[in-house]
């Protein structure tokens, strides 16, 4: 792997970084809410002294429109928003829309568009 002018990718890195995270989702049956982190410890477990890692924050929260008329399909949009220390907050919409068929599981589309400067 080469990014060419970065002297952090000039040389191979080979070191052990294990890493514990957490999360809490609340889930109900038209909305949702969640809350997590994947790094909790940073480096501090860390074969090699060198790395500075941030750690990163997710939160998200999403809709379930359930069509009464039809009973046929679910329209869900959900958000997702990523914030690590030293970088852009990134935002990631997303709809997704479930069909009922007469075979499981659900049949779903998917539209996705990420918002990060």
């Amino acid at each position: 792997m080469s990014i060419a002018g970065d002297q952090s990718f000039a040389q191979n890195i080979n070191a052990t970084i294990p890493t514990i995270g957490a999360g809490i989702l609340f889930n109900h049956a038209t909305f949702y809410v969640g809350f997590s982190t994947p790094n909790l410890i940073g480096n501090s477990l860390a074969s090699r002294d060198d790395f500075e890692l941030s750690t990163p924050y997710f939160g998200y929260f999403g809709y379930r429109f359930y069509n009464n008329r039809f009973q046929d399909f679910i329209v869900k949009p959900n958000m997702l928003i990523k914030y690590e220390e030293g970088a852009p907050v990134q935002l990631d919409f997303n709809t997704a829309i479930s069909f009922k068929s007469k075979k499981p599981p659900l049949k779903t589309v998917a539209l996705d568009f990420r918002l990060a400067p």
